[in-house]
Order: C-alpha cells, then sequence, then structure tokens
C-alpha cells in the first residue's frame, strides 16, 4: 500500500478497518477490566481500559491513537480492508504495553 493510501486508511474514521480496530480495543479492554489484579502493570492497564469502556468516543479515540502503529504490520497495511477480528485483536492486544508506556506513563 502506498503511503498516501495508508494515509487515507489511517485518517478515515469511518474506514472498515478503524471501526474493525476500534472494536478490538474495546474488547482487550473488557479482558483487562476483568484481568487478575495481580497481573504486572494493573493500575494503569485497568486505567486505559476504564478510558475505553465508560464512553462510547473512548474506543474510536483510541482507535486514532492506534491506527498508525497498527498499520506497520505487513498484512494489515497490504490489505487493510481484508483484515481478520482476530489477528485485528492479537496484534493490538501484542502492542498494548508500548500504548501503554506511550500514552499513560
Amino acid at each position: 500500500m502506498s503511503f498516501a493510501s495508508t494515509y487515507d486508511v489511517a485518517v478515515d474514521a469511518t474506514h472498515v478497518f478503524r471501526k474493525q480496530l476500534a472494536g478490538a480495543l474495546h474488547s482487550i479492554a473488557c479482558d483487562v477490566i476483568a484481568e487478575d489484579p495481580a497481573t504486572e502493570d494493573h493500575s494503569t492497564r485497568l486505567t486505559w481500559a476504564r478510558s475505553i469502556t465508560l464512553s462510547n468516543e473512548g474506543p474510536t479515540v483510541e482507535a486514532g491513537r492506534w491506527v498508525w502503529l497498527m498499520l506497520t504490520n505487513s498484512t494489515f497495511a497490504a490489505s487493510p480492508t481484508t483484515a481478520d477480528d482476530g489477528a485485528v485483536k492479537s496484534v493490538a492486544t501484542g502492542f498494548l504495553s508500548i500504548m501503554l508506556q506511550r500514552w499513560y506513563a
């Protein structure tokens, strides 16, 4: 995908990939809320999860923060309109620590 096409996906809040990412982030946030409080960095993770789940805009706003990083994944960059839900959630889960350090540290 060209840089211009990547840009189009990243800034269009109505793009299917952005919607899919928002859904994945909400699901991850629910998982964090349910996790063992003894999980490493749980209080930061819980603060993040609550920011996602306490408003309708939370997942959408967070997807806007994450989309550029997500598009560094070669599979998503090549074809963001055909990304698999499970893959989106899995990759986003893998980026959670990076994003928490960036936004919530």
